[in-house]
């Protein structure tokens, strides 16, 4: 009999964590799509800090709840980080620098929220990148497309690329060479 209680204790336990909690569809890619996506696929490592460009817009698929319930797209500001490749798997081998254009949130002052801030529904995974900050990895591997302004971007969208298409080499296991140069 305490069984049958405690099965049905549970299954609220789920419904009520589950009907709470929110979620959005996230792509995931397989190495092949990734590296057949790309213009370039490098281990490169930043060259200097990820500085903001002045571009104003939005991340695509995410939004925040308002206090009236009403989805509001989530404002993102353009970023730029240039790098130095390390070695390039695809793409121009002959290239030596890029710059990578992603996003940042755009927080907004506590104080121009008001008394109830926004809901985000599933936040953006975004990337920022400082070489003299040593708790950051320094390479990384990236799968890129190239813009028409000649940066480069991540492969999927401006919205995860810390999960699609940006990842930290781990410094144990991989080791900058002092001459980075390919």
């Amino acid at each position: 009999m305490a069984l049958p209680r405690i099965i049905a204790a549970a299954a609220l336990a789920v419904a009520l964590v589950s009907g709470a909690a929110s979620a959005r569809p996230l792509r995931e890619f397989s190495f092949e799509q990734l590296f057949s996506r790309a213009n370039l696929v490098v281990i490169a490592q930043p060259e200097a800090k990820t500085h903001d460009t002045g571009e104003v817009t939005t991340f695509p698929g995410i939004g925040t709840q308002d206090a009236n319930g009403d989805m509001q797209p989530v404002p993102a500001y353009g970023v730029e980080t240039p790098f130095l490749v390390i070695r390039t798997l695809r793409g121009d081998a002959r290239l030596h620098r890029f710059v990578l254009h992603h996003y940042r949130e755009a927080t907004p002052p506590p104080s121009a929220l008001g008394p109830i801030a926004e809901v985000i529904v599933v936040g953006a995974n975004v990337v920022a990148f400082d070489p003299n900050d040593h708790d950051q990895p320094h390479a990384f591997l990236l799968f890129l497309v190239r813009e028409k302004d000649g940066r480069y971007a991540p492969v999927g969208d401006m919205t995860d690329p810390g999960m699609q298409s940006v990842f930290a080499l781990d410094p144990a296991t991989f080791h900058v060479p002092q001459d980075s140069s390919p």
